[in-house]
């Protein structure tokens, strides 16, 4: 289903006023801090890591007795903001760790918007060899207002040409096939 005002209106209507998590890949989503905070929501889409990319006083690790595993990444969506020092290889293998949609990973900010947004389009420059607008564009099919803020989007762009990018692309072993998991979303109607 293409994310449309309409199909958002009717999932808010559905869960009680929250979104449930936006699936980007059969094993990772997107979601804003409220629908993180939700272990139903969490529990319905088999999410058993999360990544919290918020400001550092802004949220705990509200699930983490019930076996949620959490990774914190501390940063404000201000434009200066250094998000290329916080992709880290550490950051890549917690989330890229198990691509088994039974051990799926959320990565969620405040809003859904920005942050969470930049770091999955990094996952997939990273694992998908996608350029910057590709990545983008591919995260936009599932979750339409993804939008990294001018800074994020300008220290992504960068981040692909250094040789901070490089030395991770030659180090990490996960190939994410985006046109093969495309494909098995639109067969189930997803």
């Amino acid at each position: 289903m293409a994310a449309t005002a309409e199909t958002d209106a009717l999932m808010r209507f559905m869960y009680g006023g929250r979104l449930p998590p936006t699936r980007v890949l059969p094993w990772l989503y997107i979601s804003d801090m409220t629908t993180a905070k939700s272990l139903t929501m969490l529990n319905e889409a088999s999410i058993t890591r999360v990544v919290v990319a918020t400001a550092p006083d802004s949220c705990g690790f509200p699930h983490a007795q019930h076996g949620i595993e959490y990774m914190r990444v501390a940063i404000d969506d201000d434009a200066d903001a250094d998000i290329a020092s916080l992709l880290t290889r550490r950051l890549f293998r917690f989330i890229c760790s198990s691509q088994a949609p039974e051990q799926s990973v959320l990565v969620h900010c405040e809003g859904g918007i920005s942050r969470s947004a930049s770091i999955i389009v990094a996952v997939l420059m990273l694992g998908a060899s996608l350029d910057y607008d590709a990545a983008l564009a591919f995260l936009r099919r599932s979750r339409r207002l993804a939008t990294p803020n001018p800074g994020f989007d300008a220290a992504l762009r960068a981040w692909a040409d250094s040789p901070e990018f490089t030395t991770l692309a030659s180090e990490f072993d996960v190939v994410l096939d985006v046109d093969n998991d495309a494909r098995s979303d639109e067969s189930d109607g997803r």
